[in-house]
């Protein structure tokens, strides 16, 4: 099957081979057109998700969707970058703005065929009734919501304990690393947290959330953070003496289409495959054929909140410096569909955009946030560092790498292996981050360190591995605020215990441990717990005495481990600390906050201690504990009628307009994948978070994972569920949901030869 396109701005033609596993392989001769093809190859798999993500970014849902839509759109507005745009396009290199340009051509080129009916109109257009809108290539540019750096939400959550319970209850949210005591800024009103001063910002930076108690921001999780484990092992450690890369981002998996595409782009200057973002050119993991790459999120604190007092005779203005300044205000119309169009004021403070303004009481909050500087937008960076002959061009590449925070991996044939991380860090120089600040101008950012304050390394032997955990080293210098809050490492550990431990590692294994399910902590837990009597002569401690600590699929205690741990017994724990502290007749509304709904959000590690330094000093406090733990799981479980793990614990992917559309008359079939039993859970390697206590259906998790033969480049695999495709009609949106669901991989193939042989569509790009 062969299909032939005319194309403006294309200088010579391409062809885009799709193999039998929906990957794009677009062969041309210069790079702007392989770039011109890659966005072309987007806009024909995921027109849909471009476009909803463009009106997303730019605010501009109402117009095609309605009225209800105006707050989301209004908040989005906010974080749109609005900066120098010489600046900007420098940020990611000398031929940034030639590469987006190309990219967008070919957007607005497959625009122009589905608008002039030359291509069908995807069915979502047809059934919500709207067309597509052509994009500019600064849109790419202005998009900056997604940018996956979340402190600012931590901060406001911290404010909120520290002012209604104080320090040491505030405390017990998340594990700090490095060890810090809190310091509360001088002259900060903490009592502007107890109120909803989060919603603009979770509004403009979460998912659309159709309904009225979505919206609250402080205290509760609207969008995962980004998680990743990646590793890179030389080949000393491999079966064939040639380094693997094995990366596996998590990101939301309970959407369709995947918010990863894998694509092949290959010209004179490069041969580059791998994952990226659908509306972005480049690829930001994968190889180039001399070098390989994977990334996870490396936790810098990128976001910090500043606390404004109004003038009482003027509310646009603020307190700065001794005197009042006045907010920068942008007013713009937002457009509905089925509504009359709204004028709203956008206000900006010296730090960024105000997304709290309460003239009643003299306060405003605003935010700032390094993805809102020049070089912020997500991801883009990865078209300089793809395109690296070898590690240390990558890591030069890694100086311009701004946002999200990274940490890169990577490989060469010859052996050579290593780590960097990278990302915009401000420069605090009398605060830590941990709490908002006054917004009078004691507290500022004080610029930006380069990124070779960073530490970094690279080795001819062993391994790097990282799944967002603290990895500093000691001597790193403390006054450089990088961050205090990382993911809880278990992820790590359980990778370091696999890799400490193995020899002559195959591809295959590799990529396999990527859906390890040994959930360590519970591992670690039951050690506790078996010092506790009552524990063990439990129904539950004589279920989970002979368990593998496996979160398989058909396991009866795996299930009833993830009920006990986090409904009851972490809980139970940490009412007995609030008890200690002298909060036990507000226990349950600071629980309420301090255990985050997403389980992928949770950190265990701070009930966890409690109990280790119980058992050591003070075991009655936790045979309470725990007996108060099993009270409570007996009151609501019923451990004869328990189901294995994998009945409750399910893989799905769906539409995110798949009711709207079913109403408009569309199959379901086209719109939702059905269900599939996983494994895994919040805690595992194999990421599978679910989003709240009793719904244990996965929406967090790995959707893209690839592991690299190093040198052997066609030797490699990879997997993006549910699907390539976004395109309903097109049969193939759902076509790797059963690969997902049982972790089989796909060659990931390189060479144009096998290419061929497994392609399955021609598509021709001629110069119009």
């Amino acid at each position: 099957m062969t299909d032939y396109f005319e194309m403006r701005y294309l200088e010579d033609e391409v062809e885009i081979h799709v193999d039998e596993w929906g990957v794009p392989h677009i062969f041309g001769s210069s790079k702007n057109d392989v770039f011109l093809a890659q966005g072309f190859n987007a806009a024909r798999d995921r027109l849909f998700q471009l476009d909803f993500s463009r009106r997303r970014g730019l605010g501009r849902l109402a117009e095609v969707f309605g009225s209800e839509f105006v707050e989301w759109d209004r908040a989005a507005r906010l974080f749109i970058y609005r900066g120098d745009f010489r600046a900007e396009w420098l940020a990611y290199g000398n031929d940034a703005k030639a590469i987006v340009t190309s990219f967008v051509n070919g957007v607005n080129g497959f625009i122009d065929l589905v608008v002039s009916g030359a291509m069908p109109l995807p069915l979502e257009f047809e059934k919500l009734g709207y067309l597509p809108e052509k994009w500019a290539p600064e849109d790419l540019l202005r998009l900056r919501s997604h940018s996956l750096s979340f402190n600012a939400a931590e901060e406001a959550v911290r404010a909120r304990l520290a002012h209604e319970w104080g320090h040491s209850v505030a405390s017990l949210r998340k594990l700090f690393e490095p060890a810090i005591e809190f310091e509360v800024p001088e002259g900060l009103d903490f009592s502007v947290f107890a109120e909803d001063v989060m919603k603009d910002y979770w509004l403009g930076t979460g998912p659309i959330v159709r309904s009225e108690d979505s919206n609250s921001g402080i205290g509760r999780v609207q969008q995962p953070s980004d998680g990743s484990n990646n590793w890179v092992l030389s080949g000393d450690l491999t079966s064939t003496g040639r380094p693997i890369l094995c990366n596996d981002p998590h990101r939301v998996t309970s959407s369709m289409p995947s918010l990863r595409y894998i694509a092949h782009l290959s010209c004179r200057d490069f041969d580059v495959i791998g994952g990226g973002e659908p509306l972005l050119p480049g690829v930001s993991i994968g190889h180039n054929g001399k070098v390989a790459f994977g990334l996870t999120i490396f936790a810098i604190d990128q976001e910090d909140l500043f606390v404004h007092v109004l003038n009482p005779n003027n509310p646009d203005e603020y307190q700065f410096e001794g005197a009042w300044r006045k907010f920068s205000e942008v007013t713009e119309e937002i457009h509905s569909c089925d509504g009359p169009e709204q004028t709203v004021v956008l206000r900006f403070s010296e730090f960024g955009p105000v997304i709290y303004h309460d003239p009643e009481r003299h306060v405003a909050v605003s935010l700032a946030a390094a993805w809102l500087e020049p070089g912020g937008a997500p991801y883009l960076g990865s078209i300089e560092y793809m395109r690296a002959d070898n590690i240390d061009e990558f890591l030069e590449a890694m100086n311009r790498w701004c946002a999200p925070p990274e940490n890169q991996i990577v490989a060469e044939p010859g052996g050579r292996i290593a780590w960097q991380p990278g990302g915009i860090i401000p420069k605090r120089k009398n605060w830590n981050g941990l709490f908002p600040v006054p917004g009078d101008g004691q507290y500022v950012w004080d610029g930006f360190y380069d990124n070779d304050v960073l530490p970094g390394f690279a080795k001819d032997s062993g391994y790097f591995a990282t799944a967002n955990q603290y990895l500093l080293p000691e001597e790193f210098p403390r006054e450089v605020h990088i961050s205090y809050e990382w993911y809880d490492d278990v992820r790590y550990r359980r990778i370091k215990e696999w890799l400490d431990d193995a020899r002559e590692i195959t591809i295959r294994e590799a990529f396999d441990f990527q859906t390890d399910d040994l959930n360590l902590h519970a591992r670690e837990t039951i050690v506790v717990l078996k010092q506790v009597a009552q524990f063990q002569d439990h129904a539950l401690g004589r279920l989970v005495d002979a368990w593998d600590f496996r979160m398989s699929v058909g396991s009866t205690q795996a299930h009833a481990w993830e009920l006990f741990f986090w409904e009851h017994l972490v809980p139970a724990v940490l009412r007995s600390q609030l008890k200690t502290l002298g909060y036990e007749s507000e226990s349950e509304k600071i629980l309420g906050i301090l255990i985050p709904d997403l389980a992928a959000e949770r950190d265990s590690r701070v009930a966890l201690s409690l109990m280790r330094d119980w058992a050591d000093s003070d075991q009655r406090k936790l045979d309470l504990a725990v007996e108060h733990a099993l009270i409570s799981f007996d009151a609501f479980v019923d451990m004869d009628k328990l189901c294995p793990w994998g009945d409750v614990h399910m893989r799905y992917a769906d539409h995110a307009f798949a009711d709207l559309l079913i109403e408009a008359g569309v199959e379901e079939k086209l719109v939702r994948s059905g269900e599939y039993e996983v494994p895994g859970s919040g805690e595992t390697v194999g990421l599978a978070g679910y989003a709240s206590t009793g719904d244990y259906r996965q929406i967090y998790g790995s959707s893209f994972r690839v592991a690299i033969d190093v040198g052997e480049w066609d030797n490699s695999i990879a997997l993006n569920g549910p699907g390539q495709s976004g395109d309903l009609s097109s049969g193939y949106q759902f076509e790797h949901m059963d690969r997902w669901a049982k972790g089989e991989p796909f060659p990931l193939l390189y060479s144009k030869g096998l290419i061929e042989k497994h392609r399955r569509q021609l598509i021709i790009l001629k110069p119009r």
